[in-house]
């Protein structure tokens, strides 16, 4: 299956799907230091160094699997709690509206157990910004 990592950082999220027997073909971050060692790790994959707030769907090639980790300083209680949860929201955001245009086949979000205290129990397309 193809894979697509957002928030792919060096890859290591990335490294398990392709040990598993996937594909790896893209990966998107906005750390060029991050995105050199990515493509060292999948000289395959396609990368993209980009702010996911200013991606459009339409950049991300159609895959099966959809995996990402939002930087989650914002939620983490090693900071003290003194982070902008709002601008960890609008990641997550981001990163659901992707899977909704996407659809892939699974999807998986990785992040800190505090995220859950700040995501509604359902989640709205309004909420992502999709007037559906």
């Amino acid at each position: 299956m193809k894979v697509v990592d957002l928030f792919c950082g060096c890859g290591g999220l990335s490294l398990g799907f392709q040990m598993a027997g996937h594909d790896v073909i893209f990966g998107l971050d906005n750390n060029s230091d991050a995105l050199e060692t990515f493509q060292a790790n999948f000289p395959k994959a396609k990368v993209c160094k980009k702010d996911i707030l200013e991606l459009s769907p339409k950049d991300i090639p159609d895959c099966d699997i959809l995996v990402g980790g939002p930087p989650c300083v914002n939620f983490s209680t090693a900071k003290g709690s003194r982070a902008n949860i709002l601008e960890g929201l609008k990641l997550v955001q981001a990163f659901l509206r992707i899977v909704y245009y996407k659809k892939p086949k699974y999807w998986i979000m990785e992040n800190v157990p505090r995220v859950g205290l700040h995501l509604p129990e359902k989640i709205p397309l309004k909420w992502l910004g999709i007037n559906k």
